[in-house]
């Protein structure tokens, strides 16, 4: 921990987002984005937006990254390599995503528990192991396939499709568990804490 700064989280500047539509890479992919993926890309920005807003409250990528923009930033980044081609290699940046990802909420559960970043946290460890499986099959087939990436949508009701989004990504796992409290999007003592 640093006397001036306080504690310093490298993890949280591993990811580039853009401050006005939410687009979220590794830097090497941030400026890659094939043309056909513009399309889905920029469809979906309110999807992010809403979701980063219902797991941490309002959110500013412009300015100084912290503790709570860091770890939205991964799931983010999720979301964003789901709609990404095969040439990016998705599925392992995803597996990467969601294990930094937990590490961070992690951290923000220890800061400020009982706000549901554990709920956040055990999801996030669930789907690493998910994309880490899926990134050892495909390393085995020494390439990835379309069908290796997983589902670019989840079923709301019947006949009626949902994009992944953050918020989408979370209810898709823990809907049917009873009692389970969802994730708040009042960003409570977090926000006020991170300046927000």
């Amino acid at each position: 921990m640093s006397k001036k700064y306080g504690r310093v989280y490298p993890l949280a500047y591993e990811i580039v987002t853009c401050p006005q539509c939410l687009y979220s890479s590794f830097p090497k992919d941030f400026e890659k984005v094939e043309a056909a993926e513009v399309e889905d890309l920029k469809n979906a920005t309110q999807d992010r937006k809403n979701g980063a807003h219902s797991i941490v409250g309002p959110i500013d990528f412009n300015g100084d990254r912290n503790l709570v923009s860091g770890a939205i930033s991964y799931i983010l980044a999720i979301d964003c390599y789901q709609k990404r081609d095969m040439g990016c290699a998705p599925t392992p940046k995803k597996a990467i995503c969601s294990m930094r990802g937990a590490w961070l909420f992690s951290e923000l559960d220890e800061e400020f528990p009982g706000m549901g970043y554990d709920n956040i946290v055990e999801f996030l460890y669930m789907k690493a192991g998910t994309y880490y499986k899926s990134t050892l099959e495909i390393m085995s087939n020494a390439h990835e396939r379309e069908e290796d990436r997983g589902p670019r949508s989840v079923q709301a009701t019947p006949g009626q499709a949902v994009r992944y989004g953050p918020r989408q990504l979370l209810e898709a796992e823990h809907h049917h568990r009873p009692g389970q409290r969802p994730v708040r999007g009042d960003f409570g003592r977090a926000g006020r804490a991170n300046g927000r």
